[in-house]
């Protein structure tokens, strides 16, 4: 009989497969922790940009339940309207800032109507700070649109 051999040896050829099986395997927990990883991130970053949206959404509607005239900014039935405080007022325009911190620029011309309450104003008449809400007639500009209405609220 022979003697069977002590220590046994793996072929050449067996460890290069074992070797190749852990190089894949590891590639492969590689691209699986990434996909994890990205989703993550992805699911995260909805997250913050969803609370970001509904509190200016919030913002909004606190402003249009303190004022509702303010509701008329982003009311369908009015939608050639601008609500908010006069930041500056010559003969020729009005620019008022709206409730989100923007500003919009308005041109006045002699057929625009200027009312407070039951008076009828001039455009000389509006401080600055005060209340308006302007309506403005269909401009074939956007850019440039000009007042058919102005109400002063205070």
């Amino acid at each position: 009989m022979k003697e069977q051999p002590t220590n046994q040896t793996v072929p050449t050829e067996n460890g290069k497969n074992i070797l190749k099986n852990k190089k894949q395997l590891t590639l492969i927990g590689v691209v699986v922790l990434s996909l994890v990883l990205s989703t993550g991130i992805a699911f995260y970053s909805g997250i913050q940009i969803g609370k970001r949206e509904a509190s200016k959404a919030i913002n909004t509607k606190i402003g249009e339940f303190l004022n509702p005239l303010n509701a008329l900014a982003t009311n369908p039935l009015f939608p050639n309207s601008v609500v908010g405080k006069v930041s500056n007022i010559n003969s020729k325009s009005i620019t008022v800032r709206l409730i989100n911190g923007k500003s919009e620029t308005i041109t006045i011309d002699d057929s625009t109507l200027i009312t407070q309450q039951t008076k009828t104003l001039s455009a000389a008449d509006i401080k600055k700070d005060a209340n308006v809400t302007v309506f403005t007639a269909k401009a074939t500009k956007k850019d440039n649109p000009v007042a058919a209405r102005i109400i002063v609220r205070s």
